[in-house]
């Protein structure tokens, strides 16, 4: 093969790569990675079940669920800047006691992050953070309202804990247009 066949053959592959990235954005964005308009956080799947079952039935939003804090914040800032709908997390219920990054530090990061977000967009909704935790004591409660978290529910949850603060944030005027 000549050397300047070479070089064509070179660019062409190139052009071809983008084009074919360029359609794989398109499709992506064509297709939503997720409507949900709640994060569920907790290592435990056995406490995320009645929450999600709750939140689902009463209230009819969906959810998405992460394991550990790190993976939280990774999917409210894919949640945040995704193109291919509307739908944000309007709320975070997480745990306090989490393996890799626990709650307080992920509500920390979580909120770190928003502020840049609404800096480049202020059309972003602003995340409602609610922890639900075993740990009920004045102090643990005290430390999570010094870093801004909004509601505080102690386990095991009950639709009892869970409604007021449902009813506050599902409130028509804070939710998305529901079908």
């Amino acid at each position: 093969m000549r050397e300047e066949d070479a070089k064509y053959e070179s660019s062409e592959d190139s052009e071809t790569m983008k084009l074919k990235k360029s359609r794989q954005i398109e499709e992506e964005n064509k297709t939503c990675c997720s409507k949900a308009e709640v994060l569920l956080v907790d290592d435990v799947l056995f406490n995320l079940l009645p929450l999600k079952a709750i939140i689902e039935s009463k209230y009819k939003r969906k959810c998405d669920e992460a394991v550990n804090g790190l993976i939280a914040v990774r999917m409210y800032n894919r949640n945040m800047t995704k193109t291919c709908c509307d739908v944000r997390y309007q709320v975070i219920f997480t745990d306090i006691q989490m393996p890799e990054m626990d709650g307080i530090s992920e509500a920390k990061q979580i909120q770190a992050d928003e502020i840049a977000l609404l800096s480049r967009n202020p059309n972003l909704p602003k995340v409602h953070f609610v922890m639900v935790s075993a740990y009920d004591d004045e102090e643990t409660i005290q430390k999570c309202k010094d870093i801004g978290i909004n509601d505080y529910i102690p386990k095991p949850v009950t639709i009892l804990k869970l409604g007021p603060i449902c009813e506050k944030v599902f409130a028509p005027s804070n939710s998305a247009e529901q079908p």
